[in-house]
This record gives C-alpha cells, sequence and structure tokens, in this order.
C-alpha cells in the first residue's frame, strides 16, 4: 500500500511576532538596542537578532552626533563628570572640548582657614570633603602636607587638656578617665617627657627625664675610662654614655676603644707585680 502523501501546512506564526518593516530595519544600527527597542515596541533580545541577521555591528555611544546641549555642559564640569552624565567616555569629552576649543575645568581656589584645618583628622577625608564642600582630594593634599595622621576611630585625639592630666595622676586613673588604655597613657606621658605620678624628685644616680645637654666636662672622660665607670661618676645610663661616645668617635674609633678598654682592663688585673710595687725576697 502506498503511502498516502502528507498535506502541507505553513507554520502559523505567532500573534505576539513583530512583522519587520523597512522603516525599522533603516534604525537598526543607528541607535542602541534598548532605544530602538522601547521605540518600536519589542524586546531588547527581538532588535538583538534582527541585528544579527542583516550583519549589522552594535551601535556605539561615541558615534551618536553631538547636541546643542551636550555642548553646553562641556567646561562647566571635569570631563568625567560630564562623561558620566551624557553616556560617554571622557576621552570623547576631552577630545569634542579641544576641538570647540574650551578650556578645562578650572574651579576657584579657596584657602583654608584654621577651623577647617583644625577638622583634619577628626573623620574621614570624604565625610569632612561633603562638610566643607571640598574634594576628597583636596582634603587627603592638605592633610598629609599638615602631617595629620588619618582618622581611626581607635585612635585617641590627644588635647591640651589631656596633656594636664598626664604625671597628675597615675595612669591607670588617666585611662579611665580618657577612655584610651594604660599603654597609650603610657606612651604619651614618656613622649612628653613627664615623670611618672609619684615621682618628681630625681632619681639620686641618674639625670632627670629631661635629658640635660653634655657638658664639656662630661665628654672629655668619653673613651678614657669604661662606660659603666663613666655612667656612675656623671649619672647617666651606660646606654646613654655608650651612644654618645658612639656619636663622638665614630662606630669604627667605638670598636678600637673599645678593645683598648678591654685590654687595658685585662693588663691590669694579670699585670704582676702591681704597678708601684717589687718583690722583696724573703731572704
Amino acid at each position: 500500500m502506498a503511502d498516502r502523501p502528507q498535506s502541507f501546512k505553513p507554520r502559523r506564526v505567532p500573534s505576539h511576532y513583530h512583522r519587520w518593516t523597512a522603516e525599522e530595519d533603516s534604525l537598526i544600527g543607528t541607535m542602541p538596542d534598548e532605544y530602538l527597542a522601547k521605540k518600536i515596541g519589542v524586546s531588547h533580545g527581538a532588535v538583538y537578532a534582527r541585528r544579527n541577521i542583516h550583519g549589522l555591528p552594535p551601535f556605539k555611544r561615541w558615534q551618536m552626533p553631538w547636541t546643542k546641549e551636550e555642548d553646553a555642559l562641556l567646561g562647566s564640569d571635569t570631563d568625567p563628570v560630564i562623561g558620566r552624565k551624557i553616556g560617554r567616555s571622557w576621552e570623547r569629552v576631552r577630545d569634542r572640548r579641544r576641538l570647540l576649543g574650551l578650556r578645562s575645568y578650572q574651579p576657584r581656589h579657596r584657602s583654608w582657614t584654621r577651623a577647617e584645618e583644625s577638622l583634619l583628622g577628626t573623620m574621614s577625608d570624604r565625610k569632612l570633603a561633603r562638610l566643607l564642600k571640598r574634594t576628597a582630594q583636596s582634603v587627603c593634599r592638605r592633610r598629609i602636607v599638615n602631617h595629620v595622621p588619618n582618622f581611626n576611630p581607635r585612635n585617641h585625639r590627644w588635647t591640651s587638656a589631656d596633656d594636664k592630666l598626664l604625671g597628675a595622676r597615675p595612669d591607670d586613673q588617666v585611662a579611665m578617665l580618657l577612655k584610651v588604655s594604660a599603654n597609650a597613657v603610657k606612651r604619651r606621658r614618656t613622649h612628653k617627657r613627664i615623670p611618672r605620678f609619684g615621682s618628681n624628685a630625681p632619681h639620686p644616680h641618674r639625670k632627670s627625664l629631661n635629658h640635660e645637654p653634655w657638658t664639656p666636662g662630661e665628654e672629655a672622660l668619653l673613651g678614657k675610662f669604661p662606660d659603666k665607670d663613666v655612667a656612675a661618676r656623671i649619672g647617666r645610663t651606660v646606654q646613654a654614655v655608650q651612644y654618645r661616645r658612639c656619636r663622638k668617635f665614630g662606630r669604627r674609633a667605638h670598636k678600637r676603644l673599645t678593645s683598648k678598654l678591654r685590654f687595658s682592663a685585662h693588663k691590669q688585673i694579670t699585670r704582676w707585680p702591681p704597678r708601684g710595687k717589687s718583690l722583696k725576697s724573703p731572704l
């Protein structure tokens, strides 16, 4: 039995299928796909597929002609800011501005006041920039010039009133009052060269914390006697004497003097008979 020929049924076009016209096809590639999709009432994927069927490249924003409104914005702000407003790259904005002979944006220089400089480091640079109506780069640059550390909520900002408490009370009490650690109070007190509470009297065998300058008589003893003897005689630490001697004679001379002093001390101990005395015969 011969096969019965099948009747050909054309494919039904769904009701939501869009029939493209010649006018709509002429608009493909002249604007972004999403703009054309909204204009003719189709999906973005439909425009993308139709453009690939015709073999057209995607539309690039910089190919659109410049409008009078866009040209009016050139030079009113920085190129990156204007580029983000109009949807173009800052290089295209720069080239268009130079083509029209317009100068770049130059904000008016506003000098810093003492009140503004006192706020540096008390908050983040971005927050302070919004408060002072300046750029974050300007605030950061001014903070670095004034040697102000970056804002850190864990760091305590010491004031003159806080420094007056150092040494007047124990470090633990000052730490509780200022809500900081005792080590922070100790470091601040040592940096300010303030003696601790209850130790205002100077040490009987050492200089005070004010680090009195060296006198010519003290420097004359350096290198002639061991550092320990010099430190006990002038009332300074052995480390201070050693550091001063290295600064005066240099590192190489320091090594030579150290070996010389050790040799002389060893020679005095091992010398026999002692100087000024002679061995007498028991006979």
